[in-house]
């Protein structure tokens, strides 16, 4: 299920940018529809599968909150780093 849904992002990302590419894998809007049913088919049965009984709720909060907000930081932390050197070298 990982390769379909990547292979619908790289064709919306191919769709964005039909001028340097030049080809087309399905169209953008029918990827991102494809996308967001097979996402939330695999969200489905992950929670009904995984996160069961007592303490289920809380437990998927804490494996999402540990699985995205840590690359949040991390590129939070680039772009700072990144817009400070900018400003450094216009001076």
């Amino acid at each position: 299920m990982g390769i379909i849904r990547l292979l619908l992002a790289i064709s919306v990302v191919i769709n964005h940018s039909t001028a340097i590419f030049g080809c087309r894998l399905v169209g953008g809007a029918v990827a991102v529809q494809a996308f967001y049913i097979i996402s939330g088919f695999y969200m489905a049965m992950i929670l009904t599968e995984k996160y069961v009984g007592k303490g289920s709720y809380k437990l998927f909060i804490s494996n999402r909150f540990l699985r995205l907000y840590p690359i949040y930081w991390a590129i939070l932390l680039v772009v700072i780093l990144y817009s400070v050197s900018l400003v450094s070298h216009k001076n």
